[in-house]
């Protein structure tokens, strides 16, 4: 005599309910726990499935005042069951367990499609999240920057040396709308950097390093690109989870504006993703191109910080914060390769720029 673990249910069990065993016998079928005992005649027996995905096997009579489930569908195979009434009713619980199968199989399957959709249109959602960022925004998060930078570095921004890397930079910062600020700051390290709000801070170092205008207008166009693609922006809001994100995208814009200027303090030190950094160069040459300047002195100043970096030497900063690999430089090379074939304007003599950088350049500590 096969036993099923089934449930009971009448009013005269605590929470009405109990948990215990069926069986079929004598044309009854019987529920036992302990010293608790119902039984049910077959003949008069309703079979029905139900609960989670059709799980419940559901046995009621409209001869008594309880009702026994089970969820071994075995509990079918009964010898004492298989009379045409309980057999229409068992092949009815079948197929709604097997449509119940299809229909969770559906979900999990649209569940995991739209969990990969989202992934993977991840990168647009965080770039339509911020570009609902005002520039004014951007450029209180710059300034505020800009003048915690001024606290431990001398920047310059008045020099003869500032006018003419502005002035050098002009096709360049034609190309945007964005009214960008020029910078040197009195610094040895080889490194670059923009900050939201459209201001280019170049180290000493780094103009000292180069040895021709295409170079530092190559880091140039790179830096730009950070800015105009918002890459400060998108990169902070990407590392947020989905629903911070939907908060944003429902126009939760106090608490991205929250979020962006707290993290202000850490602009000097930032780093972009891979991606990021393949995009600035791409959008980088992409400018230069544009502005009538050869696009290979960014892999010529790539190739400096290489040799730069050494066993006996420091790696340069500009390589800490915008890693070069062999992949890197072949990946630009491969789009100048894409350009239309042009014949780019000369520039001027660097080494005459290179007399204006001198340690007593003026200084600010604040730009008006």
């Amino acid at each position: 005599m096969n036993r099923y673990k089934a449930i009971a249910y009448h009013s005269q069990f605590d929470e009405g309910r109990e948990s215990g065993e069926i069986y079929v016998q004598q044309g009854n079928i019987h529920f036992v726990k302990n010293d608790v005992s119902l039984s049910m005649p077959i003949l008069s027996a309703k079979i029905e499935g139900g609960g989670t995905a059709g799980r419940q096997i559901f046995i009621t009579s409209p001869y008594v005042d309880f009702k026994f489930s089970t969820t071994d569908i075995t509990f079918l195979k009964e010898p004492a069951l298989q009379n045409q009434k309980i057999q229409k009713q068992a092949a009815s619980i079948f197929k709604q367990k097997t449509y119940a199968k299809i229909a969770l199989g559906t979900t999990a399957l649209l569940f995991v499609a739209f969990i990969g959709l989202l992934f993977y249109y991840k990168t647009n959602i965080v770039s339509s999240i911020a570009n609902t960022v005002p520039f004014s925004i951007e450029e209180k998060i710059g300034s505020t920057f800009m003048s915690q930078l001024t606290l431990t570095q001398e920047i310059d921004s008045t020099s003869e040396a500032v006018k003419v890397l502005r002035e050098k930079l002009g096709p360049l910062l034609k190309l945007e709308t964005i009214p960008y600020k020029i910078f040197i700051a009195e610094d040895e390290s080889i490194n670059a950097f923009a900050v939201p709000g459209g201001y280019l801070v170049f180290n000493k170092g780094l103009l000292e390093a180069a040895s021709k205008w295409e170079e530092v207008l190559g880091v140039a166009g790179h830096e730009m690109a950070h800015v105009s693609k918002k890459h400060f922006a998108r990169g902070i809001i990407s590392s947020y989870g989905w629903t911070t994100l939907f908060s944003f995208l429902l126009g939760d814009g106090g608490a991205l504006t929250d979020i962006l200027f707290s993290t202000t303090a850490k602009l000097e030190s930032l780093t972009y993703s891979r991606d990021f950094e393949s995009e600035a160069d791409a959008v980088g040459v992409t400018y230069l191109d544009k502005a009538g300047i050869d696009p290979s002195g960014m892999i010529d100043f790539f190739k400096i910080l290489e040799k730069e970096e050494g066993p006996t030497k420091l790696i340069p900063q500009f390589l800490s914060t915008h890693p070069v690999t062999t992949n890197r430089i072949q990946n630009i090379e491969k789009l100048i390769e894409d350009l239309d074939s042009k014949k780019y304007a000369q520039q001027s003599d660097y080494l005459i720029f290179k007399t204006l950088i001198s340690p007593s350049q003026e200084t600010i500590k604040n730009e008006d």
